[in-house]
């Protein structure tokens, strides 16, 4: 499902076309795109950038919203391929996900040789410690609906746009007032549900067991 029959979706939930509702598509992608912010630090697909070894690199342009590792490219030369696979095994070797398997000290040595821990990335600009030559930056990329695969991770963004859009229907309604008229406008009950169901979501991303989405292609 793209976000165009993503929007369709959230307009037919608030009963369009049979009702009319104070909202346009406009608006929904406006609430999608509001979902996808506040889901893409959960959202992790790494890939990687080589860079000449500054005190500050600008990573704005490249859409990176976190850096997972910097490697020193000097220690060694390799391919995108065998980068992805000395990043798995490192975190998994210091996660302690493997510590059934035997891990020689020279290899540890060479592993920490290739991962270099000292930088800080801040608003789009990765700060690096003393470094020389050029370094090979693992990053996290801003993600789009259309670029979501899970149905867990589409769901959720669904669910929050869809809570975002009851809410701002609610708040419209409720300032609808007509006197002597038997029309009761459920104004307040959608402002209720919307903002509990946004909560629901907000709850659900920090949930200590629910962790990061993992993307991959």
């Amino acid at each position: 499902m793209d976000q165009t029959t993503l929007v369709n979706r959230i307009m037919s939930r608030l009963g369009h076309p049979q009702v009319r509702v104070e909202v346009s598509e406009e608006d929904i992608n406006g609430f999608v795109e509001e979902a996808m912010e506040k889901i893409n630090p959960y959202l992790s697909e790494s890939f990687f950038i080589q860079k000449p070894a500054e005190s500050s690199i600008n990573l704005k342009k490249e859409g990176v919203i976190g850096v997972v590792r910097v490697y020193a490219t000097q220690s060694f030369q390799t391919s995108e391929a065998d980068l992805l696979g000395i990043a798995s095994e490192y975190t998994l070797i210091t996660s302690g996900a493997i510590s059934n398997r035997v891990v020689s000290q020279a290899e540890m040595n060479n592993l920490d040789a290739l991962v270099e821990r000292g930088f800080k990335f801040v608003d789009g600009i990765l700060y690096l410690d003393d470094f020389s030559g050029e370094v090979v930056i693992e990053c996290l990329k801003r993600m789009r609906y259309d670029d979501l695969i899970g149905e867990r991770e589409k769901s959720w963004v669904q669910r929050y746009a869809t809570a975002l859009a009851k809410e701002k229907v609610g708040r419209i309604r409720s300032k609808v007032r007509i006197p002597n008229l038997p029309i009761e406008l459920d104004g307040d009950a959608l402002i209720s549900e919307g903002t509990a169901e946004q909560e629901a979501c907000r709850s659900e991303l920090s949930a200590e067991n629910y962790g990061f989405f993992f993307v991959t292609r």
